[in-house]
């Protein structure tokens, strides 16, 4: 299966608690990720740099929700002590252990608020996820009650992995996604807080610009093998919570810095 819902798979009361945490953080402009200025109406990705582009940041937080089309909590598993049990939660780990045929180690965990403004984020564009030596698998958990197309759903086409509609690039725009495939093969995954869309990365797929309402999505990338240039920015976590997780599952953060 490359894209599939579990239905009241996790606690929704447990996930409830971590949206009010997000919603106070974003509320105070407190522990969220440096973001990046809009460039042409869209988010600027990281690879801007790299092109001797300089990647300016957004000082004024002010009117955050105008003048960005998401934010992304900083640290999550540190700033939100509550998700380390859902990051781990053994279920989670056994559904993409047996469904994926791999044994995961987490390749980043984060949490996004995606506003309805003006603005587009990459993620918002049809693209693959290729990384890592059988490619990435993701568990995407929405914090809010998604069932319409204007919240904002996750969206896929099936079978993409199989009949791509290109070898060269990664990203690619609505217009040429409709011309190259059927329109019946286009699958938006509504879902309620408490679900799980289990996908692979290497299918096409993109997150819905939202417009009725803000939408907040926790988000979990699994990997066999973290190729080292994907390493720069690890994810977080305490010590103290390294020696809780059962020895049968400490793989699941090899990539992780333990502080």
């Amino acid at each position: 299966m490359h894209c599939y819902v579990k239905e009241n798979f996790l606690d929704r009361d447990v996930l409830k608690s971590i949206k009010t945490t997000v919603d106070w953080f974003i509320e105070e402009r407190i522990n969220l990720y440096p973001i990046r200025k809009v460039i042409d109406g869209r988010l600027v990705s990281l690879e801007y740099e790299e092109h001797n582009q300089p990647i300016e940041y957004l000082t004024d937080l002010s009117n955050l929700e105008q003048d960005t089309p998401s934010v992304r909590i900083e640290n999550p598993l540190l700033n939100i002590p509550e998700l380390v049990d859902v990051v781990f939660n053994k279920d989670l780990y056994n559904e993409i252990k047996t469904n994926f045929q791999l044994i995961p180690t987490i390749e980043y965990v984060k949490i996004v608020r995606h506003f309805p403004n003006k603005y587009l984020n990459m993620v918002n564009e049809w693209h693959y996820d290729n990384f890592g030596e059988k490619g990435i698998r993701v568990a995407v958990i929405y914090l809010d009650d998604i069932q319409n197309i204007e919240d904002g759903p996750y969206a896929c086409v099936e079978n993409s992995d199989k009949n791509k509609i290109s070898n060269e690039r990664s990203i690619f725009s609505d217009n040429e996604v409709e011309d190259y495939y059927n329109k019946e093969a286009f699958k938006p995954v509504f879902g309620n807080m408490g679900d799980v869309i289990f996908s692979k990365g290497n299918i096409l797929h993109k997150s819905i610009k939202p417009s009725a309402k803000e939408r907040t999505v926790l988000i979990i990338n699994f990997e066999t093998n973290i190729s080292p240039d994907r390493t720069k920015d690890k994810i977080k976590l305490n010590w103290q919570d390294w020696y809780k997780i059962p020895v049968g599952k400490k793989e699941l953060a090899y990539n992780m810095e333990i502080i």
